[in-house]
C-alpha cells in the first residue's frame, strides 16, 4: 500500500523500516521531499561564529600576556631559577669556580651632582643598555645593577665562564671608550674574581636573584683597586683563563714599581694580573687576530684630576684633563675593531 506522493521518496530521502505481519511482510517507508530548516539557522551560525572568533580572540591574549610576564621574568633572573620558583622549591644554587665580574663609573657622584636626575638617568640607561646586549652576545648572567655598578657572573663553572666574564668586560671597555652623552664621556674601573660562590632568589615580595660568598667580595675589591680603563683578576682567575681552549688572553701580573700585586682589604697583599687583550686560539697557536673585537687603548688621565673627581672637588680644568666635556678630535681615542687589546701602561 502506497500514500499519496510516496512516488518522491528514493533511498537517499527516506528511511526504510521492515516489519513482519501476521499473514505478510511490510516495509514501512518514511521521508520528506526536502529537508527542515528552522527560521534562526542564519543568525544561529552568525552567533556561532562571533562567539568562536571572540573566544579564540580572548585565549590569544591570555597566552600573549603569559608569555610577556615570561620573559620578564627571564630577564629578572636565570631560566633555572624561575623553573624551581614555580614548582615551590626553594632557590639555592653553588657553583665551586664562578667567576664575577665588578665594573664601577669614576665619578658617580660628582656626575650625578652635575646632571638633571632626567639626564643622569638617560645616561645610565644608554650605558647600560650597551651593557645588556654584550650580556646577550657573551651568554652571561646579569646579576643587578647597584648605582653605578654592574655586576655579572660568567653563567658557567671553571674555565669557559672565566673566558666569557673576561670577553665581557673587554667589550664593556671597548664601549666604554666610545661612548659619548652630550660631549661627555666616561671612565670605568673593572675587576674579575674566581672561586665558589652561592646564588639565589630572596624574599617574597620583589624576589631578588642574588649572589653571595667571599668570592663576591674578593671580586669588589679587584674593581676597588684596579685603575681607570682597566681589568684587573684575580690569580684564580688569570688560572681558569689559561686553560681555556678556545681564546688566549694578554694577561701581565700588576707591578707598582718594585711592589708586585695591591693591598686587599681583608686579605693583605695579593698578586693580581691585568688583562690586556684576547685572541682566538687556531691550530694551537696563541695569536691575536685582525678579527677579534677591541678594547682599544685608552687614552692617558690625569690620576689626580680622576681623584679630584671621586672626592667631589672638581674644577673646570679638571674635567677637561679627566675627559668631561666637548670631545677632543685631535685626542680622542678611536677604537681599534680589528684588534681587542687594552695598554698595560701605567
Amino acid at each position: 500500500m502506497k500514500s499519496g506522493g510516496s512516488e518522491m521518496l528514493n533511498s537517499r530521502n527516506s528511511v526504510s523500516l521492515p516489519m513482519e505481519g501476521t499473514h505478510d511482510d511490510w516495509a514501512l517507508t518514511v521521508g520528506v521531499e526536502s529537508s527542515f530548516s528552522p527560521a534562526w539557522k542564519a543568525w544561529g551560525s552568525v552567533c556561532v561564529i562571533l562567539g568562536a572568533f571572540v573566544a579564540s580572540f580572548v585565549l590569544m591574549v591570555i597566552l600573549v600576556v603569559t608569555k610577556e610576564h615570561e620573559l620578564l621574568l627571564y630577564r629578572m633572573m636565570p631560566k633555572n631559577a624561575i623553573r624551581s620558583l614555580q614548582r615551590g622549591e626553594t632557590v639555592i644554587d653553588t657553583s665551586a669556580r664562578a667567576t664575577i665580574y665588578f665594573s664601577h663609573i669614576i665619578g658617580f657622584t660628582t656626575i650625578s651632582g652635575h646632571m638633571k636626575p632626567s639626564e643622569f638617568m638617560i645616561m645610565l640607561n644608554q650605558i647600560y643598555g650597551e651593557f645588556d646586549r654584550l650580556v646577550k652576545k657573551h651568554h652571561v648572567t646579569k646579576v643587578e645593577t647597584i648605582g653605578d655598578a654592574y655586576i655579572v657572573t660568567g653563567g658557567e663553572n671553571g674555565s669557559k665562564g672565566a673566558e666569557k666574564a673576561a670577553l665581557f668586560a673587554l667589550d664593556a671597555l671597548d664601549v666604554v671608550t666610545t661612548f659619548r652623552y652630550k660631549g661627555m664621556r666616561l671612565f670605568i674601573r673593572s675587576g674579575l674574581a674566581s672561586g665558589p660562590v652561592v646564588s639565589g632568589v630572596v624574599g617574597a615580595a620583589l624576589p631578588k636573584y642574588t649572589i653571595f660568598g667571599d668570592t663576591v667580595n674578593f671580586a669588589s675589591r679587584m674593581e676597588s683597586t684596579s685603575k681607570s680603563m682597566r681589568i684587573q683578576c684575580s690569580s684564580a682567575t688569570k688560572h681558569l683563563l689559561e686553560e681555556s681552549t678556545l681564546h688566549s688572553f694578554e694577561l701581565r701580573e700588576r707591578c707598582d714599581g718594585d711592589e708586585k700585586g695591591v693591598f686587599v682589604k681583608g686579605k693583605g697583599m695579593v698578586h693580581t694580573w691585568w688583562i690586556g687583550g684576547a685572541g682566538k686560539l687556531r691550530s694551537s697557536q696563541t695569536s691575536l687576530q685582525s678579527s677579534q673585537i677591541s678594547a682599544a687603548v685608552p687614552p692617558v688621565t690625569n690620576d689626580d684630576s680622576i681623584a679630584k673627581i671621586e672626592m667631589g672637588d672638581i674644577t673646570a680644568k679638571d674635567k677637561d684633563s679627566a675627559g668631561f666635556g666637548a670631545e677632543d678630535s685631535s685626542s680622542s681615542v678611536r677604537a681599534d675593531k680589528r684588534k681587542r687589546r687594552v695598554s698595560f701602561a701605567d
